[in-house]
Order: C-alpha cells, then sequence, then structure tokens
C-alpha cells in the first residue's frame, strides 16, 4: 500500500540543524543519568532510588532482588520483562547499541554538570550526582561516580539511558519522569503487564516507524 503525505504548501520542507548544547548548560536537554548517594548506604542510581519510595496510596512496592546480578544480567533481565512487547524490546536493543557500552562513553568529570530539568526532593544526608550525560549519540560517564556503583546498579544506569533514548528520540522527552515508571513497573516483583505496557507506551515504545514519520511530517507543515 503507497500512503502519499503533503502539506498545504508546495515548498520543500527544509532540514532542521540543531548545534548541541554545552555541558554544563544549565537549559541542557535533562535525562536523569544521576546517583543518590545517602550517607551509610551504597549509592544508587535515580530510577531505582524512585522505585523503592511509596505513594500516598500504597505501600513501597516488592522489587525483584538485583543485588547480585551483574551489569549484562541487569540488562538481559529487562529484554526479559520486555519479551511481551515484542517490538518495544526491539527499540530497547537498538537503544541499547545506540549509547554503546559502558566502557566506550567518554571520560568526563560531570560534578558540576546540571543535567536534569526537573526538581527531585531527597532527603537529609542523601545527594544527587551527575554520572552521565548524552549528546546526541555520545555518552560521556563520570569514571569517579559510576566506579562507585556495584555492577547491578552499573546495569542500570545503562538500562536508564537506553531507555531515555527511546524517549527523547521517538517524543522528544525532555524529562526522566516518565522513564523511572518503566524501570519502577520492571523491577516490580508482581509487575503488571498493564502497567509496564502503559508505562512504556508513554516513553514512545511501541509506537511504529510509519506513527513516527507521520508525526514529524505533522510538525514540518506546522512550521510553513
Amino acid at each position: 500500500m503507497l500512503v502519499t503525505m503533503a502539506c498545504t504548501s508546495s515548498a520543500p520542507p527544509q532540514q532542521q540543524l540543531q548545534t548541541p548544547q554545552k555541558l554544563g548548560d544549565e537549559e541542557k536537554t535533562g535525562n536523569g543519568g544521576n546517583i543518590i548517594r545517602c550517607s551509610g548506604q551504597l549509592p544508587v542510581v535515580l530510577d531505582f532510588y524512585n522505585a523503592t519510595i511509596p505513594t500516598l496510596g500504597a505501600p513501597a512496592p516488592t522489587l525483584v532482588d538485583i543485588s547480585q546480578y551483574t551489569s549484562d544480567q541487569v540488562v538481559d533481565f529487562f529484554k526479559f520483562r520486555f519479551t511481551s512487547f515484542p517490538y518495544f524490546q526491539h527499540q530497547f536493543e537498538d537503544a541499547l547499541k545506540a549509547v554503546g557500552p559502558m566502557d566506550t562513553w567518554l571520560s568526563a568529570n560531570l560534578k558540576n554538570t546540571k543535567d536534569a530539568n526537573e526538581t527531585y526532593h531527597l532527603p537529609q544526608g542523601c545527594s544527587q550526582e551527575q554520572a552521565a550525560v548524552r549528546q546526541g549519540t555520545v555518552m560521556y560517564g563520570d569514571p569517579d561516580i559510576i566506579n562507585s556503583l556495584v555492577p547491578a546498579q552499573k546495569g542500570l544506569l545503562l538500562v536508564h539511558e537506553a531507555l531515555y533514548y527511546i524517549g527523547d528520540t521517538v517524543l522528544g522527552l525532555r524529562t526522566s519522569e516518565k522513564i523511572r515508571s518503566v524501570v519502577r513497573e520492571t523491577l516490580k516483583d508482581n509487575s503488571s503487564a498493564v502497567a509496564l505496557r502503559a508505562a512504556i507506551y508513554k516513553i514512545g515504545g511501541l509506537v511504529s516507524p510509519f506513527q513516527i514519520v507521520l508525526k514529524k511530517w505533522r510538525q514540518i507543515c506546522k512550521q510553513k
């Protein structure tokens, strides 16, 4: 089937070029590649910390114990959880390839980098640190911070970056709030397929290539 799309204007669409912003720019897209460090506790990825917090209507969920997993085992665990959603599983695999293995990330001092465009309140004795930043498909990692993580948390950081890559490239997400919902639902011991599907959809998962092209074409048309 041949699908033809046309704008009301006959002028050809112009390519939109975007200049990468410098590291540390306060208006930079926030992807939340952060860790939480609390006094007397091992540092954890922000997504994991968020998954352990109760809501106003329910206690903290029981999570699958991944504490002894290697980084690769954590990634494989998420792949397994996504088997019920073949198209999203494919998206996730592609995103992992796009951000690359952690040992290929460029080493950078991110201690003064503000990457998140959101406020996240932490209890006393806890602080948030920037572990990783992505610009396009170029990943930067702070070795001091990343090396302080146990293998399972390194795996979660990689998972986070892959999920955010999907949300950013498909829907243009500017915060990681919806990414954390996917991680939370995936890590639940009694994970609901319905709840996980809803969380995945909100980050641009399960969206077909045709839908993406159609959305971009409509955006171009609006600019004319």
